[in-house]
């Protein structure tokens, strides 16, 4: 089992991660924008890679690659209504092209803070799995300037 979960933070920040049940992770730490309604430029500025453990409610990474980039990604997206592999109703955000593995994820959850980034999270020590990946709610994507956060989950 993998997942393949992408991060929109309202100051323009943002992550892609997957990991799979194995114990391998991949981050992509990126910017974002969206200069028209119908489209999103990503800049990917750094990839870490690597194997994370759980130990009780703690998840500890290891970053075994790491790699600075300067890499834009330009794409068209639509975020609209849609089911989740559960049959649960969800906000869709679909990419013209891949970001991370995925371009169809699931809005999972609007609250979610720098300090999630799991790999930010273990850089001051040991971090914790961000609860937000786990969630289900709300109902848009991506929007420049109002400041929101949105946070999805691929979905197959």
């Amino acid at each position: 089992m993998e997942s393949c979960d992408l991060v929109f933070l309202g100051d323009g920040s943002g992550w892609s991660e997957w990991s799979n049940c194995g114990g391998a992770f991949e981050v992509l730490r990126l910017q974002w924008k969206v200069p028209t309604t119908d489209q999103l430029t990503v800049l990917i500025q750094e990839y870490l890679g690597g194997t994370w453990m759980l130990d009780g409610l703690v998840t500890h990474f290891r970053v075994e690659r790491q790699r600075y980039e300067s890499r834009s990604l330009i794409t068209s997206y639509v975020s609209h209504p849609g089911v989740d592999a559960l049959r649960r109703p969800v906000t869709l955000l679909e990419l013209g092209k891949e970001i991370g593995l995925a371009n169809r994820y699931a809005l999972m959850h609007r609250d979610v803070q720098a300090i999630d980034e799991p790999i930010r999270a273990t850089e001051s020590g040991a971090g914790r799995r961000a609860a937000w990946l786990f969630r289900h709610r709300q109902d848009r994507g991506p929007d420049a300037g109002s400041g929101p956060t949105w946070a999805g989950s691929r979905i197959k």
